[in-house]
């Protein structure tokens, strides 16, 4: 069985809501006299993730905001280049050479030296040519060695 003891509240716990009262007003009013110390050294105090060339928050919410604006506008104005004016005759030219050094390259298995470079005269690269080639005669070379497995013939590429 528990026991329960009652004792008479001391004199400290024994306060009039008077009392109580007063002892808030003053918890409260040494609170505020506080509060405009704290709101003084905020200002002084940087967030750790804002850069240091940034006085607050809002400086750095501007320069973004800026930095954006100018990022759209340059985007607005395409720059006027030399290759964007001649573009219109581009296209078919090339095509043009293109479909000639592959008649060439499929006829002959190889390209001369004047379609490379009436082909590098067009903006392809005669590296670039050389490396389709290989690919190319690298796929050739795979799709004979499979249709060679498929009927069982050796072959000697």
């Amino acid at each position: 069985m528990e026991s329960v003891t009652f004792s008479e509240p001391t004199e400290q716990e024994n306060i009039s809501l008077e009392q109580q009262a007063e002892m808030q007003e003053s918890a409260q009013q040494s609170n505020e006299q506080q509060q405009p110390e704290a709101a003084e050294a905020t200002p002084q105090d940087r967030p750790e993730w804002l850069p240091e060339k940034f006085d607050n928050p809002e400086a750095l919410a501007d320069a973004y905001s800026n930095l954006e604006k100018q990022f759209h506008e340059n985007k607005a104005e395409p720059a006027e280049t030399e290759e964007n004016n001649n573009t219109e005759d581009t296209p078919e030219v090339t095509n043009s050479a293109v479909n000639s050094a592959s008649e060439e390259f499929f006829e002959t298995g190889s390209l001369s030296e004047e379609t490379y470079k009436n082909l590098e005269a067009n903006g392809i690269p005669k590296e670039m040519t050389i490396a389709m080639q290989d690919s190319r005669y690298g796929y050739d070379t795979k799709y004979r060695e499979q249709i060679a497995q498929r009927l069982s013939v050796t072959t000697a590429f």
